[in-house]
């Protein structure tokens, strides 16, 4: 991801007028940042691509290889987080008082492209209803909208009942957008690069656009979206106070899984920043689901999990950060949920729901999916609205969206969704998602286990039962021989519970971080009775946290049954039959 937010000088050849109007990054130097204002100005797109161009075309000395070259550089991304249908440009754009030159491009802009549409003011009167008090045939000027307008239902506020022009103003940005992509892609491919591409991973400010904004992002080759969860007081980092502390597990397909309703049909789709973030209490759930659910039933392409600093576990919560993978809940976790993604433990699913658009449906001036994505800030993302594909359906098979239209497709939902037992069933029969009792059952051939409050119950899986002692778990079980898990001689058992930090401490309703505490991090052990079925285990041995085999074994009941707890001072166990 090459830019976020290109940064120019006065020796860069932009309009000095226009530059002295972009954001400021380093005032000693007169740096400026064209964030935003990169969709809307083809000037700025020049200057990245000089950037791309030397980025690109630089010899590694090392490897030998130019980058354009080097099959390392797996994915290239246009920009990080920036559209032209989100609050940034559109806000600024609209009231002009910090670009009040490049506000006025862009209203001469829509003008000249509405008047190709309506040739005459009659006519744009007409078809919009009127016009409005900013807009001129003699300046040749229309009034943009900002991103607050375009609402789900039609326009909002002072533009209210004005859908049509709320169309075309979609439209207009629409093939703004869409220009400078398809451009950026033949360029790419001019200078050589050979490999995947995306647009940005960033979403509209308004839920008519969205769909729109995801069209843009077909013009290169993969899908990508960012979402996050948890966190509290600190933003970034963390700090006394708020912690959002729910858990996905009372609603099936919510929180990070919700992107999975941005999947376009004939693209790769993947997650380039996600994490459930600390203090919350419930973050070892998150990376089995994106394994799972967004991996594995919903056929993602490909994660990267934000951030990493280390390739061990650190210390506490790692830096007090909210971005972390060094921390147990997630990089320990990640062999095996490599593992099974890799082998395709979990199956890809059917679709569940294909919603099918005609371009022209994106400029209707109402959202035509009802999926409003605006909720939460910028990391946080919820979607709320109408919702015509519910997000449980992210639980039962594959949700996905195209633009050549056909029909859309959608199974019977209550097939696999007991709302009244709260249960949800994959198509594939291998996940169970209980939302009433907050728990998922992963019941392939192959890797097995359960995520979440399971206390007091014995799970029954198919190879392997065991009674759940500790409230809050993640306990998965990988067949490292790559067979059916009762046939299986080689077993890894990751056993996740709580973490905290020494001395941090909770509200009663866990809603509040009253004391923040530090190092060292205090893990609570999973307290489970275990029994696998076919073959009894002749050894259960205790693996450190790091992943090296110990001289300690874990003890056997005469059935092969065995219970693990904080007597081994371990989540990992390894299984020899």
């Amino acid at each position: 991801s090459v830019f976020y937010g290109q940064k120019i000088s006065k020796s860069d050849g932009y309009d000095p007028e226009l530059f002295n109007e972009l954001d400021v990054v380093d005032k000693a130097n007169d740096i400026r940042s064209s964030y935003g204002l990169v969709n809307v100005e083809t000037k700025l797109q020049d200057l990245q691509l000089v950037y791309l161009k030397a980025l690109l075309s630089h010899k590694n000395p090392y490897t030998g290889l130019k980058y354009v070259d080097d099959p390392e550089v797996a994915v290239m991304e246009f920009q990080n987080e920036d559209c032209v249908f989100f609050y940034n440009p559109l806000g600024g754009l609209r009231d002009g008082k910090n670009w009040p030159l490049h506000a006025k491009r862009l209203r001469e802009h829509f003008f000249t492209w509405a008047q190709k549409k309506y040739p005459t003011e009659a006519a744009m009167k007409e078809a919009w209803g009127g016009l409005r008090a900013g807009d001129s045939f003699a300046n040749g000027e229309l009034e943009v909208m900002g991103a607050h307008h375009l609402g789900e239902d039609g326009p909002t506020y002072e533009y209210a009942g004005q859908v049509k022009r709320a169309g075309d103003f979609i439209h207009f940005l629409t093939d703004m957008q869409r220009t400078f992509y398809e451009r950026r892609e033949k360029e790419l491919r001019e200078i050589g690069f050979k490999s995947v591409t995306v647009t940005t991973a960033w979403r509209a400010g308004g839920p008519a656009a969205d769909p729109a904004n995801l069209y843009c992002d077909t013009a290169a080759d993969m899908i990508d979206r960012h979402n996050y969860f948890g966190g509290g007081a600190g933003g970034h980092g963390l700090g006394e106070g708020k912690v959002n502390n729910e858990t996905h597990l009372t609603q099936p397909g919510s929180g990070l899984l919700s992107i999975g309703l941005y999947q376009v049909e004939d693209r790769p789709f993947c997650c380039t920043e996600w994490t459930q973030s600390p203090p919350n209490q419930w973050k070892l759930e998150a990376a089995p689901l994106m394994a799972f659910y967004g991996m594995g039933l919903q056929g993602w392409d490909s994660s990267y999990h934000f951030t990493s600093s280390r390739v061990y576990p650190g210390d506490g919560w790692p830096g007090l950060s909210a971005y972390m993978t060094d921390t147990p809940h997630y990089i320990a976790q990640f062999p095996a949920l490599f593992f099974s993604v890799s082998h395709g433990h979990i199956k890809e699913a059917p679709i569940a729901a294909a919603r099918r658009l005609k371009v022209d449906e994106l400029y209707s001036g109402v959202d035509p999916i009802k999926q409003d994505f605006t909720g939460g800030g910028h990391d946080v993302k919820s979607v709320k609205g109408e919702l015509k594909t519910p997000v449980e359906a992210l639980a039962i098979g594959r949700v996905t969206m195209s633009f050549d239209g056909g029909k859309n497709e959608a199974v019977n939902f209550s097939k696999y969704w007991d709302p009244a037992q709260k249960v949800v069933k994959s198509m594939t029969g291998e996940l169970t998602w209980d939302y009433g009792h907050q728990f998922v059952m992963v019941q392939s051939t192959k890797t097995q286990g359960v995520i979440g409050r399971a206390v007091g119950q014995t799970i029954e899986l198919p190879g392997v039962s065991a009674k759940i002692i500790t409230p809050f778990v993640s306990l998965i079980f990988t067949p490292l021989d790559d067979k059916a898990l009762a046939e299986s001689t080689h077993v890894l058992i990751t056993a996740m519970a709580r973490d905290i930090q020494t001395n941090a401490e909770y509200s009663a309703d866990g809603k509040t971080l009253t004391q923040i505490g530090g190092p060292p991090l205090m893990m609570e052990p999973v307290q489970a009775n275990i029994k696998l079925k076919g073959l009894a285990p002749k050894a259960v041995n205790v693996v450190d946290i790091y992943g090296v085999p110990t001289a300690r074994a874990v003890k056997l009941a005469a059935d092969g049954s065995f219970a693990i707890s904080g007597e081994y001072k371990t989540y990992y166990y390894e299984v020899k039959r």
